[in-house]
């Protein structure tokens, strides 16, 4: 490696995420669920938009008004926002981190939890927010342990604002670190500091447009989030409860594993020698990882949640990798580390993630499972234009995922999803202008579906509409022969009467 060892792992991270727009855009224009969910909440500007925060939204909603709703839209936006996660957890390591091959390793580290490098690109994009909101926190958190300047807590209240805005339970690790600097005489009189109410009113600038709207909206925020946590328990509370904690304990493992295995196959017999390792840093992470699985817990205990994904630890376990390199030269190995061959193990993962997520797609009949960019909607979208009298007024499909993807193929036109009335669009409706109805025929194989059907009946001035129904079959994409996928749709044109 280089004399400047960080400065070249963020060189060849951005020529990977440069990469990975490449793959996406190169991939067919069929759209994940969050893909789809970003295009059609696009059509709408506002201060929230049901159980996830807005940040997110806001980014994606901006990249299109530059460069216009597309595939290359989403994957710029995704990746730029995952590299700046890595160059936050950078900048972070030049400060928690003499050595600069550890600097270097500890952001290399980041490829070692599956949560970050793989499922990120996968299908999510609040979460991604999320994790370079967190790795914003964490380097501000550096930064005013450091310095303790008015622009350190500013940054540390920027990246508490942001991350709220990305997802919720990301202010469970602002409160932590505070706690656990608090508890620490080397750190508390920064938490004491009348400079934090610089930080204070920063996330409050951040927060306050879309914390209006969320004292108004707090029920349908908080549902979608509950739904995910709890499953049919059964068992009764207790049963719920050792339920919920036995997931979180796998949640945990699952997102560490990897990175854990590195790490002792790294260290071998120096294994016990790091973890006994201690600076008044590390016991300060360490103190807020505890506190944190504490919140956890009481979580689970309170709300009787059951289920804990592996994402939901992503803002608490992404300082791991930095965390077990500032143990390692605390226990002044810093030198072996860096002489074993650690970057092969990250070029083997720079290679296998974006293989992975082309094959799956590629070589899908062969995997025996079709994704979502296998679904030929793309082709659909362009079929029905192209063989249409008239340009449709509007479009209004089954449900949001079918929407966002009708949208990035019919540029310009209003496209809802039935079953979300909070979302309407102003449409011209006349015998030249005349309502797209579709849906997928493997959910509603005979006739309209009842969502689309709730929504004809709720305009009375389509009571006595002229539909016209049709249908569509299509070969998946990279789908084997014979392998179908069928859509259903209908023109609707005012009454002649």
């Amino acid at each position: 490696m280089t004399k400047r060892p960080l400065g070249a792992v963020f060189i060849l991270l951005a020529l990977y995420f440069a990469l990975q727009v490449i793959l996406r855009v190169s991939l067919p224009h069929a759209l994940e669920l969050d893909e789809a969910e970003q295009i059609f909440f696009a059509q709408w500007q506002q201060l929230g938009y049901g159980p996830q925060p807005p940040l997110y939204n806001w980014l994606q909603t901006a990249m299109f008004a530059a460069i216009g709703p597309s595939v290359l839209g989403l994957a710029l936006l995704k990746n730029a926002i995952l590299f700046s996660c890595y160059v936050f957890l950078g900048l972070a390591a030049t400060i928690a981190l003499k050595d600069a091959r550890l600097q270097a390793i500890s952001v290399l580290g980041l490829l070692t939890l599956p949560q970050v490098s793989f499922m990120a690109q996968q299908d999510l994009t609040h979460t991604v927010a999320l994790l370079a909101a967190s790795a914003m926190l964490i380097y501000a958190l550096f930064l005013t342990i450091r310095y303790g300047s008015v622009a350190a807590y500013a940054l540390a209240g920027l990246a508490t604002g942001l991350g709220f805005l990305a997802k919720y339970n990301f202010i469970l690790l602002p409160l932590a670190a505070l706690l656990s600097m608090g508890m620490d005489r080397h750190f508390r009189e920064r938490v004491f500091d009348r400079r934090i109410l610089v930080a204070v009113a920063v996330a409050c600038v951040v927060v306050l447009p879309h914390g209006s709207w969320l004292i108004n909206n707090l029920q349908s925020a908080a549902a979608g989030t509950l739904d995910k946590m709890s499953t049919n328990a059964a068992s009764g509370p207790l049963g719920a409860i050792l339920t919920g904690l036995a997931s979180l304990s796998v949640a945990i493992a699952a997102f560490s594993a990897l990175a854990l295995v590195v790490f002792v196959a790294v260290l071998g017999k120096n294994t016990a020698t790091v973890l006994r390792a201690q600076t008044p840093t590390t016991k300060m992470i360490e103190r807020m990882l505890l506190i944190i699985l504490v919140g956890l817990i009481a979580i689970i205990v309170a709300t009787g949640s059951t289920k804990v994904r592996e994402r939901w630890l992503d803002p608490f376990l992404l300082i791991l990798p930095l965390y077990l390199c500032m143990k390692i030269e605390a226990a002044g190995l810093a030198e072996r580390v860096a002489r074993k061959r650690l970057f092969p193990i990250a070029a083997v993962i720079l290679v296998i993630v974006p293989a992975i997520l082309a094959v799956r797609v590629i070589a899908a009949p062969v995997i025996g499972r079709y994704t979502k960019i296998n679904v030929p909607v793309d082709t659909f979208a362009t079929k029905l234009l192209d063989e249409a009298r008239h340009e449709p007024g509007l479009v209004v499909a089954s449900d949001r995922h079918l929407a966002g993807n009708l949208r990035l193929t019919m540029h310009g036109l209003p496209v809802l999803a039935a079953g979300m009335p909070n979302f309407d669009l102003p449409f011209v409706w006349s015998t030249d202008r005349p309502i797209l109805l579709a849906w997928r025929k493997p959910e509603s194989p005979v006739g309209i579906p009842d969502e689309i059907t709730a929504w004809l009946r709720d305009r009375p001035q389509m009571s006595n509409a002229i539909i016209v129904p049709g249908e569509i079959t299509l070969p998946y994409h990279f789908g084997r022969r014979g392998d179908t996928y069928g859509f259903g749709y209908a023109w609707v044109y005012p009454s002649r009467d």
